[in-house]
């Protein structure tokens, strides 16, 4: 008889013991440690409020030839919070997260890697902060909810299909020091519209303001030294203010950018 009820106290206590055990499963099911030395950034996802949690120090893995470790339960993910410590926000680190609609970036952060966001159609606005130098291709491209963006006021270029495909997007700044603005950069964003540019701009990729329908008139300085072919193929400009020769807009190559010289004034 004593066998039996100490039997049945031990069957009693291992149930009560493995109660809280499936949660904290879950739990670590939903967490890991990745970074760019494997143990610096530690991510945590709240699955029932869908909040992403990306914390540590430094910087954090490029995804570029397999998905992040997230990535299986990306449909929960609606917010990603970079908390203070992180440096940088690895390629493709939370691309295709569909449901994705608010992003917390922290002071510090000094790069934002290639498609980090590609394809986060629910992505409404995003403010990235001043401390960011490096921004890479496609970093938020396909986001086809964005309406804002903030860009950081020290940025010296634009990088390829930054904005490519946003279709929603109507606000965005050009930072002063920006020189280039890269290949297909607000292609296919056609309700921007962009009335000037920062006077030390040099270089304007190829297709780089492509089907902006929304532009109707831009003001061009006399720094620029290269237009790539189709630049502005597909806009609704009328008139474009150009600090130069007609001489200088043949030159560097704005006969093929997709703007009749006749418009030049």
């Amino acid at each position: 008889m004593k066998k039996r009820v100490l039997s049945l106290m031990l069957v009693l206590l291992m149930t009560l013991t493995l109660i809280p055990l499936a949660p904290l499963a879950e739990a670590a099911a939903a967490s890991d440690t990745r970074g760019s030395k494997g143990d610096n950034l530690t991510w945590a996802l709240d699955e029932e409020n869908g909040v992403l949690t990306i914390s540590g120090q430094g910087d954090m893995a490029d995804y570029s030839e397999d998905f992040a470790p997230w990535f299986e339960k990306s449909s929960s993910i609606t917010s990603v919070s970079i908390q203070q410590g992180v440096t940088g926000i690895g390629s493709g680190a939370f691309c295709l997260c569909a449901a994705l609609n608010a992003v917390t970036l922290p002071d510090g952060l000094k790069r934002i890697g290639d498609g980090a966001f590609g394809g986060c159609k629910s992505l409404t606005e995003i403010a990235i902060p001043t401390s960011v130098e490096t921004i890479g291709n496609g970093a938020f491209s396909d986001c086809a909810s964005l309406q804002k963006a903030t860009l950081p006021v020290g940025l010296t270029q634009l990088p390829d299909s930054l904005f490519e495909g946003c279709t929603d997007l109507t606000e965005v700044n050009i930072p002063e020091n920006v020189t280039v603005i890269g290949a297909s950069a607000f292609k296919d964003c056609c309700k921007l519209a962009i009335p000037g540019m920062p006077d030390g701009v040099k270089t304007i990729g190829k297709e780089a303001f492509a089907s902006c329908a929304a532009v109707e008139e831009l003001t061009i300085p006399a720094s620029i030294e290269s237009i790539g072919k189709n630049a502005f193929d597909g806009t609704s400009i009328e008139a474009v203010v150009f600090d130069g020769t007609k001489a200088h807009w043949t030159q560097i190559g704005g006969e093929t950018s997709g703007i009749d010289i006749k418009n030049i004034r």
